[in-house]
């Protein structure tokens, strides 16, 4: 199973979205997402829109609605074979109201300097 880590600027990002926002973005990470990185021979489901930023290297976005999306990017392994994920930044959401709001995405917090969204993004294969 990967490991995951959250960058300050995830963790702010956090606090602005709603309770729906972000239980959708927790079903989509372990219902989609780390079953597709559990499968490194293949790539990233088609409906994720996994993206490396242009510009930025090592430095993905990931989509899963018209206006969700997070960026990440790898870290080294904490789990030997498993890999390592740095959430850097979430948010697109259209609505971003003080209601409703909570606490931590409930994944472990880490250290560093988060991005902004930068402009087109390419394909990449898992």
């Amino acid at each position: 199973m990967a490991t995951f880590e959250t960058l300050p600027r995830f963790e702010s990002n956090w606090l602005a979205l709603t309770l729906e926002e972000q239980a959708m973005f927790r079903r989509v990470v372990l219902e989609a997402f780390e079953p597709d990185l559990a499968a490194p021979d293949r790539p990233f489901h088609p409906a994720l829109r996994v993206r490396e930023l242009a510009g930025c290297p090592g430095v993905f976005e990931v989509t899963w609605s018209n206006d969700g999306r997070a960026t990440f990017s790898y870290g080294a392994e904490r789990v030997p074979g498993q890999p390592h994920v740095i959430w850097r930044q979430i948010g697109g959401f259209a609505t971003r109201s003080q209601a409703g709001r909570r606490g931590s995405p409930g994944i472990e917090t880490g250290a560093g300097v988060g991005i902004a969204w930068q402009g087109p993004a390419r394909e990449v294969q898992g």
